[in-house]
């Protein structure tokens, strides 16, 4: 009431921490959130699912139904004509009761039977296919809750939306609510999920927003750490295009909260994102490196490197960088280890 606008202003140029802090101004429309996610900003137009049987669900949940509509469709199937042809008379007149009712009654049970074949196989495909996204926080409020006795309700999912630099819409994801407060708006989070679900199994936070840094102090070695070397700076815009075959162009190069420096190389023709590099120090290093440190060992590359995928992590001694493919770009996973060998060349010479 007294700054009118200012207030605003002085949110968007981080003057006003402690009102900011204490103060949910949200976030505008959830549908059209703006993303600094690649070193430029852009708009992200996202959807959110409504609630649905398998959106954010457990696969033990899911299989449990699918076995159950397969059963029950099983014993309409094999009891239900007999079992209405021995019905009695109710009106006296000697009829059994239409063909057609019985045919509806037998098409209920196939229904029953292939929708539940049909979610008992894509439960176990959605287990099979799990990916792992790397992006920034778009939006993350409470998608279901549960009632209480008390006229109070407890959540257990969320809608966490997250822009991955691959495309200017998104689906928001289903998040467990005891992880909720592991990232907050602006942070960038790398995410376990299955795609057919819509459901987050793990999620590690590699970089911190600024909304975190409005409402956390500083500590332990998040704040201090000397800025990694620019992620552009550790392969050049030839070594990319050869590896990815096709030319390509440098994006922006990004550097946040002084243990996070990030770059994209693009299409050069329609400037799309092709390959994502970021190299963390500090405590954001160590859960990046716990979170990419699986698949195949690449031995002989830095301290320690890994390739999953669309994805590489190498490390060198405090300095964890992560490669992500996005897009088009995806094929080349078999160039990933020569681009993490050149990469953890230059760090070290850097380091030295």
């Amino acid at each position: 009431m007294v700054w009118d606008r200012y207030l605003g202003y002085g949110a968007a140029v981080g003057a006003t921490h402690l009102t900011s802090a204490v103060l949910d101004l949200g976030m505008g429309n959830r549908e059209l959130v703006w993303s600094s996610f690649g070193g430029t900003w852009h708009r992200v137009r996202v959807r959110y699912p409504r609630v649905w049987s398998r959106y954010g669900r457990t696969p033990a949940k899911l299989i449990l139904r699918a076995v159950i509509a397969i059963v029950v469709g099983g014993v309409l199937l094999r009891f239900a004509p007999g079992g209405l042809d021995s019905l009695p008379d109710i009106d006296g007149s000697g009829r059994q009761l239409p063909d057609a009712v019985t045919s509806a009654v037998l098409a209920v049970g196939v229904l029953l039977i292939v929708s539940g074949l049909y979610r008992l196989a894509r439960t176990l495909v959605d287990l099979a296919t799990e990916r792992t996204i790397t992006g920034e926080v778009l939006w993350l409020e409470v998608w279901l809750s549960t009632s209480n006795d008390s006229d109070s309700s407890t959540p257990w999912l969320h809608y966490l939306a997250v822009d991955d630099g691959t495309d200017d819409r998104t689906t928001a994801w289903g998040l467990p609510s005891e992880w909720a407060n592991r990232c907050h708006d602006g942070d960038t989070v790398t995410i376990r999920v299955r795609p057919w679900t819509r459901r987050v199994v793990d999620i590690t936070v590699v970089g911190h927003g600024q909304a975190r840094e409005l409402v956390e102090p500083p500590t332990g070695d998040i704040a201090a750490p000397a800025r990694p070397a620019l992620s552009a700076d550790l392969l050049t815009v030839d070594e990319v295009a050869r590896a990815l075959g096709r030319p390509v162009r440098a994006g922006d190069s990004m550097a946040l909260g002084g243990v996070l420096g990030g770059a994209q190389f693009l299409s050069a023709d329609r400037g799309k994102p092709l390959l994502l590099v970021q190299a963390l120090t500090g405590t954001p290093a160590r859960w990046a490196w716990r979170a990419n440190s699986r698949g195949q060992a690449l031995p002989g590359i830095g301290d320690g490197a890994y390739a999953s995928g669309d994805r590489a992590a190498l490390r060198v001694g405090e300095t964890t960088v992560v490669f992500t493919l996005m897009g088009e770009a995806r094929d080349r996973q078999a160039y990933l280890p020569w681009l993490a060998a050149q990469c953890a060349a230059r760090l070290a010479a850097h380091h030295s």
